[in-house]
């Protein structure tokens, strides 16, 4: 009985709240419509304004930017005029930009056009354009926002026409400590390939792991730039440095042939990862120096790990000399397990066939036997 006097005391506090101020919530409520849909009629005014902007923009720049080009450019060009002769109708297309980003983004997709439809010293003109305009100046807003989408397209627009900029630099190395890799990877694709890299401060601001893509991709800009200065790349080989950027230094200590490297490797070798351990004892035989083969037979002798030692009889092999060669015939003769013994035949057959094949002994119908067919058949690969 409690309960149902409950029940119709708070439904009579309810009528009469209702009776008092519902007229209120009515007006409210309309009042809240009528609010969303004047947003969104001004949203869609909005977003159709910048569209039919961007669209006037371009329709201008398709009509009056070719016949400027067509006039100052071509012509001349066409005369026989050196295209780094050429006077640019600089005040024209300033006048033409003036200060719209529409405009400016509507120029720019022109050279664009330009750069991709013309090669050699005409596309370099409108490289020139683009540069002595300062167009990048919008940019450097792009670079220091928040919208990660925004940092990658300025970087590749900065990218594309080349731009060389001690301000534009300052930014993207910054960009180097970004959070994302996505950012990070397009500021030092553009270090390295626009600019004349000081490849000390690149590989000092080189702190996040890299994939395997990026460490081609960085290994293939340095080697095939020219260098004002190339320096050490061992000394970035640190038990403290970041594996896949130890791994990206020694290749370039391979390539650029930095034999002192080889000591610094020996001292990162670590225990604790598999497969950073063999990549590095391999690397040691394509410097195809004896220097480290006492230290490459001290890990084999106290290193469980069977895929380690395969990788130390493989680079013994690269390295060859007449110790490596009995060392192999010994572990040949020693090991029980068939893959070293392969990798050691492999390896001295390499060094020295024929006194591989003098001295490396195996009875008939044996493993060993059919190791020794093998390594004479240039059409396995080990």
């Amino acid at each position: 009985m409690g309960k149902s006097k409950l029940l119709y005391l708070s439904a009579t506090i309810t009528e009469e709240f209702f009776n008092k101020y519902g007229r209120v919530f009515e007006y409210a409520l309309l009042l809240l419509i009528i609010a969303v849909l004047i947003l969104v009629y001004f949203l869609v005014f909005l977003v159709r304004r910048i569209n039919l902007k961007k669209i006037l923009a371009k329709r201008d720049a398709e009509k009056h930017i070719p016949a400027l080009v067509n006039k100052y450019i071509l012509t001349p060009y066409l005369q026989k005029i050196p295209a780094e002769e050429i006077q640019l109708p600089l005040d024209e297309f300033r006048k033409f930009i003036g200060k719209s980003r529409y405009r400016r983004t509507a120029f720019m997709y022109v050279l664009v056009d330009y750069i991709q439809l013309f090669s050699g010293n005409l596309g370099e003109v409108f490289l020139r354009i683009y540069n002595e305009l300062e167009l990048y100046e919008s940019l450097k807003k792009d670079l220091e926002s928040a919208n990660v989408k925004k940092i990658i397209l300025a970087i590749d627009e900065l990218d594309f026409f080349k731009v060389i900029s001690k301000d534009i630099l300052s930014r993207i190395t910054e960009l180097q400590h970004h959070q994302k890799a996505l950012v990070r990877e397009a500021a030092n694709y553009y270090v390295l390939q626009v600019t004349d890299a000081d490849l000390d401060l690149f590989f000092t601001n080189l702190q996040h792991p890299l994939s395997e893509w990026e460490r081609l991709q960085y290994y293939k800009l340095i080697i095939t730039k020219e260098h004002s200065h190339l320096p050490q790349f061992y000394k970035w080989i640190t038990p403290e440095a970041e594996p896949s950027k130890i791994l990206l230094c020694v290749d370039l200590c391979i390539y650029y042939y930095q034999v002192n490297a080889t000591e610094c490797i020996l001292d990162v070798i670590p225990n604790d990862d598999p497969q950073l351990k063999c990549k590095l004892l391999n690397s040691l035989g394509r410097f195809y120096t004896s220097n480290h083969a006492t230290a490459m037979k001290d890990i084999y002798k106290n290193s469980p790990d069977l895929v380690s030692k395969v990788e130390i009889l493989k680079a013994l092999g690269r390295i060859g000399g007449v110790d490596e060669l009995h060392f192999l015939a010994e572990k040949f003769r020693e090991e029980k397990n068939g893959l070293l013994k392969k990798n050691a035949a492999f390896s001295a057959y390499k060094i020295d066939p024929e006194w591989t094949l003098e001295h490396f002994d195996a009875q008939p119908d044996t493993p060993e036997a059919v190791i020794l067919g093998h390594i004479t058949n240039s059409l396995l690969k080990y």
